[in-house]
């Protein structure tokens, strides 16, 4: 199991932390009270969402200015050493939610295109087949890609189904 390492976000010392698995929070502070006392204040887990691209970003406010951040980018930038200057970073799984450091890499615009293409997340596809959306269904012993044409929210018409699995794949159920 990976140990998760908080380090102080370029810009944000004292204000925010960023971990090596990809979490975001404001740190532990202790706060003197009006009556000269001392209490602790918990860190508090930063709220991250999905931006329109589908990258999780958070919003790191100072001096009552606020601005948008994305996760992968803060930490790369804490984690993993870029001394090429390459300006784009990589989700090496091609899952733009996991920004766990072992997972991003430092990369140019042209290898960041090439992986795409060569992990099957662009192209590749006929381009018909982009369009649809598809379900993994168990059937009869079959596993099978199902179009979503073929159902409606999450009931599946198995007679139809089983209709497509013949035609595309020639496959007959037992």
């Amino acid at each position: 199991m990976q140990k998760e390492i908080w380090i102080h976000i370029g810009g944000y010392e004292d204000l925010y932390q960023v971990s090596n698995l990809g979490n975001v929070r404001k740190p532990k502070k202790i706060i003197q009270n009006k009556n000269g006392s001392y209490s602790i204040k918990n860190s508090i887990e930063v709220r991250q969402v999905e931006d329109s691209y589908g990258y999780l970003r958070v919003t790191l406010t100072k001096n009552g200015k606020s601005k948008q951040a994305k996760v992968h980018r803060l930490v790369s930038e804490a984690f993993i050493p870029n001394p090429d200057n390459k300006e784009h970073i990589n989700h090496i799984d091609g899952d733009k939610w996991n920004n766990n450091m072992l997972n991003l890499e430092w990369c140019t615009s042209k290898e960041n295109t090439q992986h795409a293409y060569a992990s099957g997340l662009k192209g590749n596809l006929p381009k018909y087949e982009k369009q649809k959306i598809y379900y993994t269904e168990i059937i009869n012993n079959i596993i099978a890609k199902v179009d979503s044409s073929l159902t409606t929210g999450n009931n599946f018409d198995y007679d139809e189904i089983i209709t497509e699995i013949v035609k595309k794949y020639f496959i007959y159920p037992r």
